[in-house]
């Protein structure tokens, strides 16, 4: 199926472009690629709110799809805005009708500010993450890799203290550019 760039799908959901990450096929005991969806959540369409609201159940324990559930409802009830996006990787492909809140695989948000953007947060559905063996892998990286593509500007962010986060932001690409906050920056 050919999408356009930018299109609307039928689910409201723009689709931006088609992302790769890893599955796990147990047939051949590996990681296989596997093409995704990119997309930016519309929150003037009930599915698409639905769909982020679900996840943030399935997900209960992951505070960033919450945080995120609960911009896109504000921006539902307010009719969006230019300033903060949404966007989801899902392994809908085709017959996008509905997005599924069973296939999206991560989400992120983003505001956009005078001084540029800022990666508020992302979450990759926890069963990817904690999960062995895990069904997919490389959903982060990908959905920064699609950000940074998409936007193509500066993109900064606050990380955790954690090592692991802050070794994944590195990984991605991210310098640290103020150790007392974790700001990150990453630079096209």
């Amino acid at each position: 199926m050919n999408i356009d760039i930018y299109s609307k799908t039928s689910f409201g959901a723009k689709f931006i472009s088609s992302a790769n990450v890893k599955k796990f096929a147990s047939k051949l005991d590996k990681y296989v690629p596997e093409k995704t969806s990119f997309v930016e959540i519309d929150p003037t369409n009930s599915a698409d709110v639905s769909a982020v609201g679900n996840i943030a159940k399935y997900w209960e324990h992951e505070k960033y799809a919450s945080n995120i559930n609960y911009t896109v409802e504000s921006l539902s009830k307010n009719g969006g805005n230019d300033r903060t996006k949404v966007f989801a990787i899902s392994s809908q492909n085709k017959d996008l009708d509905n997005l599924d809140d069973k296939k999206i695989l991560g989400v992120a948000e983003i505001e956009k500010f005078e001084t540029g953007l800022n990666l508020r947060y992302l979450q990759v559905n926890p069963d990817y993450i904690f999960n062995q063996p895990k069904l997919y892998k490389h959903v982060g990286s990908e959905m920064l890799n699609c950000l940074k593509n998409y936007y193509g500007e500066p993109i900064m962010l606050n990380s955790l203290r954690s090592f692991a986060v802050r070794n994944f932001y590195e990984n991605n690409g991210f310098k640290l550019v103020d150790e007392g906050t974790l700001r990150y920056q990453w630079l096209p």
